[in-house]
């Protein structure tokens, strides 16, 4: 296994992702992520959810009477997976690698979720498996890339000194991607695309980019200033948030960004 790839298979052996939306806060992210996928939704289709996690979007996806393929190249979240929702008859459960869906032939998806993959790879391997998620979705079929911008971990980092990350280092991320300095971890472990990176490597393949959006543009520079609203006031902000999610201009300082493409 790649040694980078090893690095994020640890990340997540030893994790808590299954408490990621437990935030009201950070649930905004999966809500709004939910209300721009669904109407990608296919009917009886066969859909993938790459890097599925601890299976966040799994029950969602088996709407419509659809057979979902969950892969993960944890060890720990498809435990996980298989005990939240191994009694599902329409649920596959697969230990694979994200840059490697040989397993799978060309063709044959309906829809693809690819959350969590981005969020690691470098250009070169990013670039490997958006091909592997293309290869294997239906011509005019749809795969939904998730990824982070480095301005808004800039920002971030700078703003939160318990990070304890130096200047430099920071500076060197919002050029880089990634810090050097840090072997374990999260930041270890993680890579930070921009908008134009992703749309330069989808635009390798033969596919249109549908839409290209933020599910919760500058929120986790604030969580600490909107802590104290209370559920309905948070459901307003979600619904502005997600209102103003494809505006371009916010794209490189969100937090968590979606690029939806069509196999053409």
């Amino acid at each position: 296994m790649n040694k980078e790839i090893a690095k994020v298979k640890k990340y997540y052996d030893e994790g808590d992702e299954e408490l990621r939306f437990s935030d009201p806060r950070k649930k905004i992210e999966y809500i709004n992520t939910c209300e721009i996928v669904k109407k990608y939704l296919p009917i009886q289709g066969e859909i993938l959810d790459c890097a599925c996690g601890t299976g966040a979007y799994i029950e969602f996806l088996m709407q419509n009477n659809n057979k979902v393929y969950a892969s993960d190249l944890s060890d720990r979240n498809i435990a996980i997976v298989t005990d939240r929702f191994g009694q599902h008859n329409n649920l596959i459960i697969r230990n694979d690698n994200a840059l490697d869906l040989s397993v799978y032939p060309d063709n044959k998806f309906d829809l693809i979720l690819c959350m969590g993959p981005f969020y690691h790879l470098k250009s070169d391997l990013l670039k490997k498996c958006m091909q592997e998620c293309i290869r294997v979705l239906k011509k005019d079929s749809i795969a939904v890339c998730a990824y982070m911008p480095r301005q808004f971990v800039m920002w971030n980092l700078i703003n939160n000194p318990v990070y304890k990350i130096s200047f430099e280092e920071v500076m060197g991320l919002a050029e880089n991607g990634y810090l050097k300095s840090r072997q374990s971890g999260f930041w270890g472990c993680s890579y930070f695309s921009t908008p134009q990176e992703m749309l330069d490597i989808a635009n390798q393949f033969e596919v249109e980019v549908v839409e290209h959006c933020s599910v919760d543009l500058e929120l986790g520079n604030f969580y600490d200033k909107v802590k104290d609203l209370s559920n309905e006031e948070l459901e307003v902000l979600r619904k502005y948030i997600l209102k103003h999610s494809s505006n371009k201009y916010c794209l490189a300082s969100s937090k968590h960004n979606l690029l939806i493409i069509k196999k053409l």
